[in-house]
């Protein structure tokens, strides 16, 4: 599935969008994380039925910290100025988390930043999302799902 983003956010007036734009930016980050997820299991979901077990591996493979940082690498010279603002603030959140990779946490952090940012848009907010990250995401779910299922002994 490509194309139009699962994500919608058009019941939200502008005066709504605006003012969760406003906010911090970790406030962002953890909006983001939500919107990002609820993209990936849609879209997961759109495949077609799997088993829920095979379901939450391929939603894990796809959302963990380092398949985001690589997501954000790839769509970095595609950004904006204002888009790659929020990115850089994002990335610079400092955390007291024990994180597996501190880079990938930033850069994960940042990535669910600008899903918020572009989410809390004014016109056509979750374009951008379709647009750049969406052909991303559809790979990262194209390998998960082409990887054999672990045997259960």
């Amino acid at each position: 599935m490509t194309g139009a983003s699962p994500v919608a956010w058009g019941w939200y007036s502008s005066t709504v969008t605006t003012a969760l734009r406003q906010r911090s930016i970790r406030t962002l980050a953890w909006l983001g994380d939500a919107e990002f997820e609820c993209d990936v299991r849609r879209r997961i979901a759109l495949r077609g039925d799997y088993p829920t077990g095979r379901l939450d591996r391929v939603r894990a493979a796809v959302t963990k910290a380092e398949t985001q940082a690589e997501m954000l690498s790839a769509i970095e010279s595609e950004l904006t100025d204002d888009e790659t603002a929020v990115v850089r603030r994002a990335r610079n959140l400092r955390t007291t988390r024990a994180a597996r990779s501190v880079a990938a946490y930033r850069a994960a952090t940042a990535l669910e930043a600008l899903v918020a940012f572009w989410c809390t848009g004014e016109a056509a907010p979750s374009r951008r999302l379709a647009d750049v990250l969406g052909p991303v995401i559809e790979r990262a779910i194209d390998e998960e799902l082409a990887r054999p299922e672990p045997k259960r002994g």
